[in-house]
């Protein structure tokens, strides 16, 4: 597990949703109402507040993962009535399975599972500052709040369905097996 590289998928999702959340503050300042002011405010940062907010966005991913590793995986996942939604994983898969069938969870199931876990937590979070500390007028509210409401519900489904995957993979070797006999086939 130690060799999986650090990949562009693994800065981006870690980058993306601390991005979501520092873009928030930026937009719940006052002085931008509309999307002119917007737009004239981007363009008025300079590059030290433009390598900041990539590093602070860095850092609010990785914070967003540290809550979804700790808080969904092991506290609200481990509850009785939410594994009917989301079945249990064999997080010993990750430690006993061959460093390429990990690195294959990981590039077709997990990085997107977290994305969409880290996206829901940061557009929760932005919406919360959003509303509390944003001048916008209450329709723009209400509709960036719907907005990120459909969109949490689609990543929620996305990260369900695919965790209901990884739940197969990591309980069941046949499938792993089968997953391996049938590239070899292709010559993949």
């Amino acid at each position: 597990m130690e060799k999986i590289p650090l990949t562009t998928f693994h800065i981006i999702g870690y980058f993306l949703p601390g991005f979501i959340f520092i873009f928030s503050f930026f937009i719940a300042n006052d002085h931008i109402s509309n999307l002119p002011c917007l737009i004239k405010a981007i363009k008025e940062l300079n590059y030290g507040i433009l390598f900041l907010t990539i590093i602070l966005s860095l850092i609010v991913g990785i914070v967003f993962d540290a809550i979804r590793n700790g808080i969904f995986e092991n506290i609200l996942f481990e509850k009785k009535w939410l594994k009917k939604w989301f079945r249990e994983m064999n997080w010993n898969f990750f430690y006993i399975a061959t460093e390429q069938k990990v690195a294959r969870l990981y590039k077709r199931y997990f990085n997107y599972y977290v994305f969409d876990l880290n996206c829901i937590l940061s557009l929760v979070f932005s919406a919360l500052v959003l509303d509390k500390f944003s001048s916008l007028s209450p329709s723009y509210k209400g509709l960036v709040t719907f907005i990120a409401f459909v969109i949490i519900v689609v990543l929620l489904y996305d990260a369900r369905s695919l965790r209901e995957e990884m739940a197969d993979i990591t309980h069941d070797n046949k499938w792993v097996s089968l997953q391996e006999k049938a590239k070899e086939e292709k010559g993949d």
